[in-house]
């Protein structure tokens, strides 16, 4: 009995050193991780055109949006390697376990439009165009938010930071009502070599919507 309370005692120790480890550490600080991710992604949103962005990736750079209804999963994947070189990429139906392709069909990105082989094929990517073409983030513009939720692993670096917002020009580009309230992630790892970040946004109507930039 003596030898079990021991055990009790000792891991509740744990767990107090844990967290007050993960309280004192300053990159879990509010401040840090908005200046960490807004310096960050202040360098893709805004961008103008999706070519502008050879202007930070002059090696070339990838794009992924996904969105989910229901329990519908479509993603498009965008790479773009060189400057003045056509870009090219996939929209896919993406099967239950988020893995196998259930539809796939591929898309040229010329004059800002996607271009399709079979026009039939636009139907399935509601969207046109992409999100950091008209958003503006920064660490002055994070600091204003409601701020639901943030998040810093020790482990691996990862860290994520979730706000609640009603934002016009988000909700116009994902065709929602203009007073809907989203929850919207920012989410990168110091863990990366290169350029990883990304924005997640949900509503309660069980939309998911992603847009990542890569180099």
């Amino acid at each position: 009995m003596k030898g079990k309370r021991q055990k009790v005692l000792f891991l509740s120790l744990i767990g107090l050193l844990m967290v007050i480890l993960v309280g004192c550490n300053p990159r879990n600080n509010r401040a840090y991780l908005e200046k960490r991710i807004g310096t960050e992604m202040s360098r893709v949103y805004p961008t103008n055109r999706l070519e502008d962005l050879f202007d930070q990736f002059p090696d070339g750079f990838k794009i992924r949006q996904s969105f989910m209804d229901g329990d519908d999963l479509f993603t498009v994947e965008i790479i773009a390697r060189s400057k003045g070189e056509p870009i090219s990429g996939t929209v896919s139906k993406v099967g239950d376990n988020g893995i196998d392709k259930i539809f796939e069909t591929n898309f040229q990105y010329l004059d800002g439009k996607y271009q399709f082989a079979n026009e039939a094929d636009a139907a399935y990517w509601p969207y046109r165009g992409f999100l950091f073409e008209k958003l503006t983030l920064n660490q002055n513009i994070l600091s204003t938010l409601d701020l639901e939720e943030k998040f810093y692993s020790m482990m691996n670096g990862d860290f994520e930071l979730r706000y609640k917002v009603t934002n016009e020009l988000i909700n116009s580009f994902l065709g929602l009502g203009n007073s809907e309230q989203l929850s919207i992630s920012l989410e990168g790892s110091n863990s990366n070599r290169g350029y990883y970040y990304s924005i997640a946004i949900k509503n309660a109507e069980g939309l998911y919507f992603t847009e990542t930039v890569s180099d």
